[in-house]
């Protein structure tokens, strides 16, 4: 509960929790939280993607409707069955998943290092 708690009280972030064999995985955005209990096997970069993917997923289909406004169990009735899909193709091609981590870990790195160069040449322009 505590990770839970620190989750939901970050507008944006990603954190992880062992607990035996599992891994309790949450990724915050928007104010939304997304959790995947996880086995330890999966490690920490496929429980994050499949996390980023629900995310991408969610926003796709519910875009900036309030979730106030959403019917109870509403969720569970249209959204369950994209999930359960995703975790499925997420089980069944791991090694894709992480390949597509690490891809996704890359090109952040580069848009990263980007971003300083044009900073740094803004830097010295302005002097």
């Amino acid at each position: 509960m505590k990770g839970l708690k620190k989750a939901a009280s970050s507008a944006k972030g990603k954190y992880s929790y062992p607990f035996d064999e599992l891994t309790f995985n949450y990724l915050t955005d928007h104010g939304i939280t997304y959790m995947v209990m996880a086995d330890c096997m999966y490690g920490r970069r496929l429980p994050f993607v499949y996390l980023e993917k629900l995310k991408d997923l969610f926003v796709d289909k519910y875009g900036a409707r309030s979730l106030e406004s959403l019917q109870a169990n509403a969720l569970s009735q249209e959204f369950g069955p994209l999930m359960k899909e995703l975790m499925e193709f997420s089980m069944h091609n791991s090694d894709e998943m992480k390949q597509l981590a690490k891809l996704k870990a890359q090109v952040l790195e580069v848009q990263s290092a980007l971003t300083n160069n044009i900073e740094q040449v803004e830097a010295a322009s302005a002097k």
